[in-house]
């Protein structure tokens, strides 16, 4: 009875997620929702997150984020709870499905790199031994403070990012994180602005510690195309 107790007091629940205190793993999916994609690659993304929602352990922690233009004020999950229940699969992918079929913003606004850096402040209090972050995005970063569009060439993405954020953070730190990207396609991009697009991100996301074996970045292309 003392030894329950005690490990109760030790590891108690969040009454919101139902997380423990001590957590293993972290799993996020951001999903970009600023700008339309064809229908092969919205049930790719569904298929996906389907596969990796099932290798997702119990007591595992796992937030869903949906970017849109007013993601810079008003960033918060969709979906948030760690997983303790046999309907936890069935709840997220609805949640998902949701998300892929509802409208898009298509203000073609994406601050997601503003978006990592909440994500990644808000989640450091809940330091877990690994965390996974699966982003379905085009990744053309397009806000007030920097978009890849407009810029013509990579240094000057990465000062003008640098530049809005002086006091700050400029770039996440991930500790012993993997980074997963999962590109949307777009047609008719020009070979500087991919150039643009790859570089920038390499370095924003280029800050990772931790034992070796357990942080990377990774890509994954996804099919179909949207012209804009």
């Amino acid at each position: 009875m003392v030894l329950f107790y005690q490990f109760d007091r030790q590891n108690k629940r969040n009454k919101s997620t139902q997380c423990l205190d001590k957590i293993e793993q972290k799993h996020i999916f951001i999903i970009d929702k600023s700008s339309p994609m064809s229908l092969q690659t919205q049930e790719e993304i569904i298929s996906r997150i389907k596969q990796q929602a099932s290798e997702i352990k119990r007591e595992d922690f796992i937030s869903i984020y949906q970017i849109t233009s007013k993601s810079l004020a008003q960033l918060e999950p969709i979906f948030q709870v760690c997983k303790t229940d046999t309907n936890f699969e069935k709840n997220l992918l609805q949640k998902v499905q949701t998300s892929i079929y509802s409208n898009f913003d298509n203000t073609l606004t994406s601050p997601l790199a503003e978006a990592l850096l909440d994500i990644n402040l808000s989640h450091h209090q809940m330091d877990a031994q690994r965390t996974n972050i699966y982003i379905y995005s085009d990744l053309l970063q397009n806000s007030q403070h920097l978009s890849l569009v407009r810029t013509t060439q990579l240094s000057d993405a990465i000062n003008q990012f640098k530049a809005s954020r002086l006091g700050g953070v400029q770039r996440p730190t991930f500790i012993n994180t993997f980074v997963y990207l999962h590109i949307i396609p777009r047609t008719q991009l020009s070979e500087q602005l991919v150039k643009n697009r790859d570089g920038f991100w390499i370095w924003f996301l280029g800050d990772m510690r931790g034992d070796r074996q357990s942080y990377g970045l990774e890509r994954h292309d996804l099919p179909g195309s949207y012209t804009q």
